[in-house]
């Protein structure tokens, strides 16, 4: 009985760390993010959720971490379960290819 009081507040603690750690989601993955991804997530997109982003930069400049580390860090608040990423049709296969080990699922249409 004590083990499940203890594995209890242990999730407790995993599913509220986000509150006291402000770069969670940096925390808990492993990448090595550059300075103008963690001000463009943290500073930027995350203090004003209620304004919608286009995430839209020079190639190369790390889109894609900054999109996995804000869907990290929103699923870890528990303010989305689903996320929809439209992208143009020459990036699909990288995307899919980076998001295959995770539980994200794809869905492709061509217009």
């Amino acid at each position: 009985m004590v083990n499940l009081y203890f594995l209890y507040l242990e999730a407790c603690r995993v599913k509220n760390a986000f509150q006291f750690d402000p770069l969670y989601a940096i925390s808990v993955s492993q990448i090595d993010p550059l300075p103008h991804q963690i001000d463009a997530v943290y500073h930027y997109i995350l203090p004003n959720l209620d304004i919608r982003f286009l995430l839209a930069d020079d190639h190369g400049a790390g889109k894609t971490i900054m999109a996995g580390l804000l869907f990290k860090e929103l699923k870890y608040r528990g303010l989305i379960e689903r996320a929809l990423i439209v992208v143009p049709c020459h990036p699909q296969r990288p995307v899919a290819k980076k998001r295959q080990g995770n539980r994200w699922m794809m869905y492709m249409n061509f217009f």
